[in-house]
């Protein structure tokens, strides 16, 4: 016996949670949902939808809605959005490095570029190539309103991750919180050189998070005098192999065995 198609009724509402109820063979039925004008934030992470599911509700959603969570749905897609998103959480969508240009390129004609001011997509794959999307997103004149970028275990190496960070040492005086967790930033130097970098001139990060991104005694000894000099950093999260921070801030090497904290 089929389970009967899911009624909403129509009353004003400006939150729509339906995470985790597996709804994505009613997108029609969500389609119609979405579409009041006093709706602000709809969440829905884990639903197992497709890309074409997706693309239905995605496309009707008003200008009007800020806060979107698709996470956990391997389909989601941006395509023909309206909505004048604020904050955009696509954790876990499978996102390739290709995936990941495509989505940018796409958002590059949505009117969200203009309004975005928290962007995450942790537990992805972008690599490098998704990385250079993104950075194109850091410069000052394409999303202006950009101030909090989560990127956390998305194989991101420190030639990746030195695209995200070389437009924070001079263009970028917007973004304010920085998750690079659980990737790979210190393989390679060119990471740890350019937070250094970023550590001496960025004068807008508030918060990083570097827990778990292959730290070494060399990572400390360069990023420590720098961090020295920073005046405007008040989160750091950096639990790694060799890198921990002290009770008052301080980059400390840490010999004991591995360990990792959440962000």
């Amino acid at each position: 016996m089929m389970s009967p198609r899911p009624r909403i009724a129509r009353h004003h509402v400006d939150d729509l949670s339906l995470r985790g109820y597996g709804v994505g063979a009613y997108a029609d039925v969500l389609a119609a949902a979405v579409q009041p004008a006093d709706l602000r934030r709809v969440d829905l992470a884990d639903n197992r939808m497709s890309a074409e599911e997706s693309a239905r509700i995605v496309r009707a959603l008003p200008p009007e809605v800020t806060r979107l969570d698709v996470s956990g749905n391997r389909g989601a897609t941006l395509m023909g959005c309206k909505a004048r998103l604020e904050r955009l959480t696509a954790a876990n969508v499978g996102l390739t490095p290709t995936r990941c240009y495509q989505a940018i390129e796409s958002a590059l004609r949505l009117p969200m570029v203009h309004t975005l001011q928290s962007l995450n997509l942790s537990n992805n794959q972008i690599g490098e190539f998704g990385c250079v999307s993104l950075a194109f997103l850091l410069r000052a004149d394409v999303a202006p309103r950009l101030g909090h970028l989560f990127l956390a275990s998305n194989a991101i190496t420190g030639s990746a991750a030195a695209h995200i960070l070389r437009p924070l040492i001079r263009e970028n005086t917007r973004l304010v919180t920085l998750d690079l967790s659980f990737n790979s930033s210190f393989r390679g130097p060119e990471g740890t050189t350019l937070l250094g970098k970023v550590f001496r001139s960025n004068t807008s990060l508030r918060h990083l998070a570097l827990t778990s991104n292959n730290a070494t005694h060399d990572t400390v000894d360069t990023l420590g005098p720098a961090l020295a000099q920073n005046k405007t950093i008040v989160g750091l999260h950096a639990d790694d192999a060799f890198l921990t921070v002290d009770a008052r801030g301080f980059l400390q090497r840490w010999t004991s065995p591995s360990r990792c904290r959440a962000w």
